[in-house]
């Protein structure tokens, strides 16, 4: 008897171990789909407008790849930036019309994103320096102009880093997390439901800690906005999974003014100028004619 015990004893001993392993490399393996990398090395020059590649390093020393594409004098500068597994080529449309309405811009992929340096993307951490990279980059060439940020999901992250927020003339955020902990929780609810995704959540989120090396509560854009010193078009999708109507209402909230809020009515995360174009042209022209423009 006391050896049948003992055999069962150890059974689920063992099968303990087994799920636990099992349950550590599924966070795992889920972690590792969000920090890439995420290469395209295949992104053709556009040939219809005049496009300046650069090539550039942050502070930190990673390479990166840009265009730049020039404007007319005194209209200012609009740096757009990309979200989580996209590129500066996904952003073409929106810098057609942006260069049209005669903005100079200047589009390059994050780290681990596109052609610059395949390291790991750290959700908005590390690509505030990348961002500020960039800043350099438009300062040496215009100097006097004024400079937009359009940062949709990680690129509106980048800016909102705890004590590193980006200084600008005005921003356009479109479907940014309120925390890294609230959009973790989100998708990975759609993967095992919400009673695990919330059991498990720290497991997942203190892997930023473990593999990306830096504290995850940096990473709170509802705590950093209020911080934006200038005018702030803030977007989201009715219907965002990732980033709850909710939660981008209340960045809104958090938002010092001049300030306006936009809610795509039928949109997930999703880019919003690809979801409704002409409505999207409409919105960021006339925020940028009254808040941005020479006056």
């Amino acid at each position: 008897m006391r050896q049948k015990r003992k055999r069962i004893a150890r059974l689920i001993f063992l099968l303990l171990i087994a799920f636990f392993g099992s349950v550590a490399i599924i966070l795992w393996q889920f972690g590792s789909l969000f920090i890439g990398p995420f290469p395209n090395f295949h992104q053709p020059v556009p040939k219809d407008f005049p496009v300046e590649v650069i090539s550039f390093k942050d502070e930190a020393g990673t390479g990166l790849k840009g265009w730049f594409i020039s404007g007319k004098q005194g209209r200012g500068v609009v740096l757009l930036l990309h979200g989580h597994g996209g590129h500066k080529s996904m952003s073409l449309d929106r810098v057609r019309f942006l260069h049209e309405a005669g903005y100079a811009v200047f589009v390059f992929d994050f780290q681990g994103h596109g052609e610059s340096e395949q390291k790991n993307s750290t959700l908005g951490y590390q690509e505030a320096a990348n961002v500020r990279a960039a800043l350099g980059i438009i300062r040496e060439r215009l100097p006097m102009e004024k400079i937009a940020i359009i940062g949709p999901s990680l690129g509106g992250a980048a800016l909102l880093v705890k004590g590193q927020v980006i200084a600008a003339d005005a921003y356009i955020l479109e479907g940014v997390y309120p925390s890294l902990a609230q959009t973790g929780e989100h998708r990975f609810a759609e993967v095992l439901g919400g009673q695990a995704a919330h059991w498990l959540l720290p497991l997942l989120v203190g892997q930023v800690r473990w593999r990306l090396g830096f504290d995850p509560d940096l990473l709170r854009p509802i705590d950093s906005i209020s911080e934006l010193k200038a005018p702030v078009l803030i977007i989201g999708g009715s219907k965002d999974p990732h980033v709850l109507p909710k939660e981008t209402r209340a960045l809104y909230d958090r938002a010092s003014e001049p300030k306006e809020l936009w809610m795509v009515e039928g949109a997930g995360h999703y880019d919003f100028y690809l979801y409704a174009p002409e409505e999207y042209k409409a919105r960021v022209l006339g925020f940028f004619k009254q808040h941005f423009d020479p006056s």
